[in-house]
């Protein structure tokens, strides 16, 4: 049992001042040693702290030693026993169950040696036992005043007499009444320390009943407030999770309308850059017919002017004096005119088509921009959807055709654009 659980127990009880002033006096006359305590919690501490010193020596002990430790630990269970078993005891029998069960057994110390361990002649026999154990016999007489007059005659007795002669005096008659003012002083001094610690022990056991219903008062306050504060954090609980249950349904919604946007983009990006890199290779292959149809058309009009000037020089009387000179030339004329004319407008078409297909480019690859743009606002319903993926994705003319192969705005489309940058 805890210290802490024992003085619990006391307060507990019916009568704790019982065992609060329960005197308690240990006479260890073979050592010299006289303890005295008043409280049952005072005397348990000090037999707590004799069992744990003596359960910190390392090494083998001494009879005697282990005696100790024994007779501290059976009053350690006596106590305890007590404690449990007339916790409820009354006043008159208080005193002769104390003495029958706890008492007697204390008093056993006046016929037993008995040493405290953290006396200083339980350190020096200590030593003695574990570093010359031959000698220990002797020193333990000499400590306990039973030399034997017949074990004179063996060495190592006789020995340990001198080793526990030679603790004591220490050499000198002043150092010995030095040794003896200084014990005296500090049998004093521990007097008065079991003295405090007995009077503490007492007090405590009366302060802490007080303290429990002042406790309890304020057990009952943390309580009320406690349930007021629950109150007013269900209030703010049930205000907050509705906001929260708000914004998680539209944060999701938010998401789910990005997430199809992103989708989107997604579908709608390779189509942008195929268009624009259609774009820009149709503007280079428009650049290249109208630089053929211009050169075309310079060279057709040099050979024209050449064939003008070769002219006026009489041959064309010459041909026409001949009838049939006349009709094969005409012919020639009319076949290289009709030729010149026909790559003209061939190498036209070719031109105003590519950069048509340029056009038509642009336009897909802005719409495509347009339809992310109103995707994002959502302002765009299944219908124009349908008609914008339509208009994407159609199949374009070559722009040699009538007609007209560029995407169309669906119905209000860009109406809505323009409200949308508002």
């Amino acid at each position: 049992m805890e210290l802490k659980e024992l003085r619990q127990k006391i307060k507990d009880a019916p009568s704790s001042e019982l065992f609060a002033n329960q005197v308690i006096q240990i006479n260890l006359p073979r050592v010299s040693m006289n303890r005295k305590f008043i409280g049952v919690s005072a005397f348990y501490e000090y037999l707590l702290n004799q069992i744990e010193g003596f359960q910190s020596f390392e090494g083998e002990l001494p009879e005697e030693l282990n005696t100790s430790k024994k007779y501290f630990l059976d009053l350690k269970k006596k106590i305890i026993s007590f404690i449990q078993s007339y916790q409820n005891v009354d006043v008159n029998s208080f005193s002769n169950v104390w003495g029958r069960d706890v008492g007697n057994s204390v008093l056993a110390s006046r016929s037993t040696l008995i040493f405290e361990f953290d006396a200083p002649v339980t350190s020096f026999l200590l030593e003695i036992y574990q570093s010359k154990k031959r000698n220990y016999k002797g020193a333990l007489d000499y400590v306990s005043d039973t030399i034997v007059v017949n074990e004179l005659r063996e060495k190592n007795y006789l020995n340990g007499l001198i080793l526990a002669y030679e603790y004591f005096q220490k050499g000198e008659t002043e150092i010995e009444k030095r040794r003896v003012r200084e014990k005296s002083s500090l049998t004093r001094l521990r007097n008065q320390i079991d003295k405090y610690i007995s009077d503490s022990e007492k007090d405590f056991i009366e302060l802490s009943k007080g303290f429990e219903s002042s406790v309890k008062a304020t057990t009952d306050e943390i309580i009320a407030y406690k349930e007021e504060k629950s109150g007013l954090y269900e209030e703010w609980f049930e205000s907050t999770s509705a906001n929260f249950s708000e914004f998680d349904t539209a944060s999701k919604k938010k998401v789910i309308d990005l997430e199809t946007l992103y989708r989107e983009k997604l579908k709608l990006e390779a189509p942008a850059k195929y268009w624009n890199d259609r774009a820009v290779k149709l503007r280079k292959e428009g650049n290249r017919w109208l630089i053929s149809l211009v050169i075309f058309t310079l060279v057709g009009i040099g050979l024209f002017i050449l064939l003008l000037n070769f002219l006026s020089n009489g041959v064309l009387e010459d041909i026409f004096s001949d009838t049939a000179t006349a009709i094969k030339w005409s012919v020639i004329f009319i076949t290289f005119v009709s030729f010149l004319a026909f790559l003209i407008k061939t190498f036209s078409k070719l031109t105003f088509s590519a950069f048509h297909l340029v056009r038509d480019a642009e336009e897909r690859e802005q719409l495509t921009i347009v339809f992310l743009s109103m995707q994002k606002e959502q302002a765009i319903d299944p219908t124009e959807r349908h008609l914008i993926m339509q208009s994407l994705f159609s199949r374009a003319d070559t722009g040699l055709l009538k007609d007209e192969g560029s995407p169309t705005m669906p119905g209000n489309i860009f109406d809505k654009i323009v409200a949308g940058n508002k």
